[in-house]
């Protein structure tokens, strides 16, 4: 038990995911299946590689049973009920919003800093059916960011955590793969 789900969770999901094949390209190497609504590349389902019997999780999802799937395209019904499971639970936006805090604001989440910024900014996350933005917009503007909420812990936070253009230019060489030029042969 991992508080939020269990060993048991995990191989119920293992399950569900079987039978997505991941090479899925045509003959110039383009992705043939591709997802509408992210246009990233989805894999296909193989419906005689995927376990059909059906999944049922623990009480940490109110032991949801979601049934097998009956062709391959019912796989993506089974993938669409699992991912609905998954972002019911608190523990997901409040994990999502500890990673935004984290990476904006600070290194340290205390129990007033879990109870007075996570969980309300967790659940306005869930209400926006997990749309970032305008969560990630009440976080930067609040008077917690700028240091100015004395209530909570005071001068903790001044200096909030922000990348400088240094970091951001080296994160996203890093994350795009681009390979910096040799300075003595292509200067």
């Amino acid at each position: 038990d991992y508080t939020n789900y269990t060993e048991a969770d995990i191989q119920e999901a293992a399950k569900l995911l079987t039978g997505f094949k991941t090479t899925s390209i045509d003959d110039r190497h383009n992705p043939i299946y591709i997802d509408p609504d992210t246009n990233l590349f989805r894999g296909r389902p193989v419906y005689s590689r995927h376990n059909t019997e059906n999944k049922t999780f623990s009480h940490r999802f109110d032991n949801l049973t979601i049934t097998g799937a009956i062709s391959a395209d019912d796989m993506w019904r089974e993938l669409h009920e699992f991912v609905e499971m998954v972002f019911a639970q608190d523990a997901a936006a409040q994990y999502f919003v500890r990673r935004l805090y984290l990476h904006f604001v600070g290194k340290q989440i205390t129990p007033a800093i879990e109870q007075n910024i996570i969980l309300p900014l967790a659940q306005d996350l869930k209400v926006a059916n997990y749309e970032m933005k305008p969560v990630l917009k009440r976080l930067l503007k609040s008077k917690h960011f700028y240091g100015q909420d004395d209530s909570l812990e005071p001068d903790t936070v001044i200096g909030a955590t922000l990348r400088s253009p240094w970091e951001l230019w080296a994160h996203s060489m890093s994350m795009f793969e681009v390979s910096v030029p040799d300075p003595v042969t292509d200067a």
